[in-house]
C-alpha cells in the first residue's frame, strides 16, 4: 500500500505533471520549473499520476486536498481526499481543477455546489478513495486505488469507473476485504489492453527493498481481477526501490521504470532508474539517478512519469512533497 503522510493543513500550494516524446517541432514546451508552480497555484495535494484522454488532453489525478484556487478546502468536516487536475494544452502547464460533485464542501459541512472537488462519493460506512493511478479504454476511464479509513488504514483495493469524455463518475467497486497491500499505479498501454504495475509492500522494511508485481488487464476486463494474469516479484529487492514505482515504454524499445528508496524518508533519497527488456524482466538498475528536494523535515514519496507530456527527448517526472510548508509534487525533465 502506499505509506502517504498526513497532509499538513496550513501549507502553500504547489504540485507536478506529465510528459511524452514527438510532438511538431513548433510546439512551445513549459520548463519542470513552470510545471511545478503552475500546479502548485491551483492546488495542494500530492500524488499527481496522470493519463491522456481520448480528445487529446492530459488529466492529473490528486490525492488529499488541502487548497483549490488559493482557497482552504480544509474544515471541521476535513478535507476532499482526491481530485481532477485538466491541462489545457499537452506540454502547457495550464492547469484547472475540476469541480467535484460528491461529499461535502469539508468547509460548511454540506453539499454546496461549487465548493466540492473530490471526485468520488464516499462509501456507505465513511471510508474514502485514494487515487493511484489511471488507463483509458474506450470511451471509460478507469481508476486505480485504495478504500482508506480514517487518516490512512487501507481496507481494500477499488477502482472507479468515468466517462473519459465528461469525466463523469459511474461507479466504484471494492475486489478485496481487508487490507489489500497492491498499489497499482502507473499503466502501460499494449496491443489488447494494458500492463498495469505495483509495489508490494506487505514484506518490505521501511519502504527501501520492496518488489513488485506486474499485471496484464486484457481489454474490456479492467473491472475484473480474476480475468487478469499477474507476474509477482518482478523488481528486484537488492534495487533498493520504495513503495510507488512508474513504468513507460523506452523510445528505443524495451521498458524504463522510475523509483525511489524509502518513500517517506525525506529529502536523501534520489529517483533512480530501471531498465528491462519486457516488462516482466530482468529488470536491472542503469545508475542514473537524479537528486530530490524538499524543506527540511518533509517527506518526498510517489514518483511518476508522464510520457505523453514531455518535451522530445525527455521524461517529465514529478514526486510528492509534504511537509516543511510544502504540499505539492515538484517536477523534473531527464533525457530520454
Amino acid at each position: 500500500m502506499k505509506l502517504r503522510p498526513v497532509v499538513a493543513l496550513a501549507v502553500a500550494a504547489s504540485v507536478s505533471l506529465i510528459a511524452h516524446a514527438g510532438a511538431a517541432s513548433a510546439q512551445t514546451w513549459a520548463t519542470p520549473a513552470q510545471y511545478t508552480a503552475n500546479f502548485a497555484h491551483v492546488i495542494n495535494t500530492d500524488v499527481a499520476s496522470s493519463v491522456r484522454l481520448p480528445s487529446g488532453a492530459e488529466l492529473y489525478l490528486g490525492g488529499d486536498v488541502t487548497v483549490v484556487n488559493g482557497a482552504s478546502t480544509v474544515g471541521y468536516y476535513g478535507y476532499p481526499h482526491d481530485a481532477f487536475i485538466t491541462e489545457s494544452a499537452r506540454g502547457s502547464a495550464s492547469f484547472t481543477v475540476v469541480h467535484g460533485h460528491y461529499g461535502t464542501d469539508y468547509v460548511n459541512g454540506v453539499a454546496t455546489p461549487g465548493a466540492q472537488w473530490q471526485q468520488v462519493p464516499n462509501f456507505s460506512n465513511g471510508d474514502y478513495m485514494w487515487f493511484n493511478g489511471a488507463l483509458v479504454d474506450g470511451s471509460t476511464l478507469y481508476i486505480y486505488g485504495e478504500e482508506v479509513q480514517g487518516l490512512g488504514t487501507v481496507q481494500g483495493e477499488a477502482m472507479a469507473q468515468f466517462n473519459a469524455t465528461t469525466l463523469a463518475y459511474k461507479s466504484t467497486t471494492v475486489w478485496t476485504s481487508g487490507a489489500g497491500d497492491a498499489t497499482w499505479s502507473s499503466s502501460v498501454a499494449v496491443s489488447g489492453g494494458h500492463y498495469l504495475f505495483d509495489m508490494n509492500t506487505a514484506t518490505c522494511v521501511d519502504a527501501t527493498d520492496c518488489t513488485g508485481d506486474v499485471a496484464f488487464v486484457p481489454t474490456g476486463e479492467e473491472m475484473k481481477p480474476a480475468a487478469w494474469t499477474i507476474t509477482k516479484s518482478v523488481f528486484p529487492p537488492s534495487a533498493g526501490l520504495g513503495n510507488q514505482i512508474s513504468v513507460v515504454a523506452a523510445s528505443s524499445g524495451g521498458y524504463l521504470a522510475y523509483a525511489k528508496n524509502c518513500d517517506v524518508c525525506g529529502n536523501g533519497s534520489p529517483i533512480k532508474e530501471l531498465s528491462a527488456p519486457s516488462v516482466t524482466g530482468p529488470w536491472t538498475v542503469t545508475g542514473r539517478t537524479w537528486a530530490t528536494s524538499a524543506p527540511s523535515g518533509a517527506s518526498t514519496y510517489s514518483v511518476q512519469a508522464h510520457r505523453d507530456d514531455s518535451a522530445p527527448g525527455t521524461l517529465l517526472i514529478s514526486y510528492a512533497v509534504n511537509g516543511g510548508g510544502q504540499y505539492h509534487p515538484n517536477f523534473i525533465a531527464v533525457t530520454s
